[in-house]
């Protein structure tokens, strides 16, 4: 039998179930240019396997995973791929894509801004293309690969959340992204490839096929002011520094050749393990975080000698810890699979509410507590508050994620359990991200 530590050592792979069947809808004359192989509708594969990991409606229906369920399609040869789209061209919202719950989310208002850099004068608002990603690649940042796409935008506003879209790649370029501050050193910088491409069968763009055919038909002076300011500002004090840079454009055959090199792509075998790994994972945490020790138990409860030998032999029975309470049970989690758990709740969803409403809302609480650690916030016990982890002058954070909660007595662990998700709420307000 394969030990817990070798399972969740798996999980560092991904994969997608997919079965995609042709939607069939009426359609106007405008539209038939689009149903020649481009309409798929998305139908769910990945949530319909065990019922306690599965996201579903409130009537018990599964939700379609946008990341999972759809086959890529990539062929080099002709140079098309099929994608989601999140954020729809001269949309007001900037979308995100979540992995987990396969699906879009709304990011940030666009409200208008200027180019940072001083060298566009126009004001920047909604975005001149379409933005999306392609199913079951990861960047070289451990993202869903991003993909721009400019045309079909009537098509694409009517279908994009329920189908995916089939794109003709024309090109790709490096995005170097500040993840906060003033990125005042070249190496402060991160990297990733961004494809670019045209929704395949929209007239207007029938003859590109690269970025210089590309920049004749659009306003690229305006994509490329949009590329370095419309995905959001760094703020320090009261000044705002750019947080996107646009490096080197390729042509198509290049970038492809690298998203098939450098990115991850996640095929059905490693999507079982991962799968597996992850659901292993979330029912050791709830086996060993969701039940009372006798040490959890209020004083006067188990002064009574009955119930307290009762309890005992029920958690002997079941092969729980009769002695831990739920602080040190959690320390103990937190030191031996906490990097593994971050990785699973960023790609396998957790729990269904309609199957186990407590266990969902264990679920909720500790993931909300592992983002916070992951976006550099810290818990003080003594104060019992989230604060963020200052980065020192060594480029390592003040408090070490080693010592996390090692201090925390079981009431204040609990406290970091409760203030978590107002945390987040509270810093998102703020526009952190």
């Amino acid at each position: 039998m394969i030990s817990l530590n070798n399972k969740i050592l798996l999980l560092l792979v991904l994969i997608v179930l997919s079965s995609c069947s042709f939607g069939i809808f009426e359609s106007n004359d405008k539209e038939k240019q689009y149903l020649k192989g481009l309409v798929t509708q998305v139908k769910p594969k990945w949530f319909n396997s065990i019922k306690r990991f599965s996201l579903e409606s409130h009537d018990g229906v599964a939700s379609v995973n946008m990341f999972y369920d759809i086959n890529p399609k990539l062929s080099l040869k002709s140079k098309t791929l099929s994608a989601f789209i999140h954020t729809v061209q001269e949309s007001k919202y900037l979308n995100g894509f979540d992995i987990a719950s396969g699906h879009a989310y709304s990011s940030k208002k666009l409200c208008g801004t200027y180019d940072s850099t001083k060298k566009y004068d126009r004001l920047i608002s909604e975005p001149n293309f379409s933005i999306g990603i392609v199913p079951r690649y990861l960047d070289q940042l451990n993202k869903a690969q991003k993909i721009l796409v400019f045309g079909g935008q009537d098509y694409i506003s009517k279908y994009h959340r329920t189908h995916s879209i089939d794109v003709k790649v024309v090109g790709g370029y490096v995005e170097r992204v500040c993840p906060k501050g003033a990125c005042l050193e070249v190496g402060d910088w991160l990297s990733r490839l961004v494809l670019v491409g045209v929704q395949r069968d929209d007239e207007k763009f029938k003859s590109v096929a690269t970025v210089e055919d590309l920049k004749k038909i659009v306003d690229w002076d305006y994509t490329l002011a949009f590329l370095k300011n419309g995905f959001g500002k760094n703020r320090v004090a009261n000044n705002y520094y750019q947080a996107y840079q646009v490096g080197q454009f390729v042509d198509a055959s290049r970038a492809l050749s690298f998203l098939s090199e450098k990115s991850t792509f996640f095929d059905i075998n490693r999507l079982k393990t991962l799968q597996k790994s992850c659901f292993t994972l979330y029912d050791y945490a709830y086996k060993n975080l969701s039940y009372k020790s006798i040490s959890d138990m209020d004083t006067k409860t188990i002064s009574n000698y009955k119930l307290k030998k009762n309890l005992e032999n029920k958690l002997k029975a079941e092969g729980k810890d009769v002695i831990k309470n739920f602080a040190r049970r959690f320390k103990d989690f937190y030191n031996k699979y906490g990097e593994q758990y971050l990785t699973c709740s960023k790609l396998v969803y957790s729990s269904n509410i309609n199957d186990n409403a407590p266990r969902h809302w264990l679920f909720y609480h500790l993931e909300a507590v592992f983002l916070l650690q992951d976006l550099g916030f810290s818990y003080r016990c003594g104060q019992k508050v989230w604060t963020q982890n200052s980065i020192m002058s060594d480029s390592n954070p003040m408090y070490s994620k080693k010592n996390e909660f090692l201090a925390c007595s079981n009431e204040e662990v609990d406290m970091a359990f409760t203030l978590a998700p107002s945390t987040l709420e509270e810093i998102s307000s703020r526009g952190f991200s």
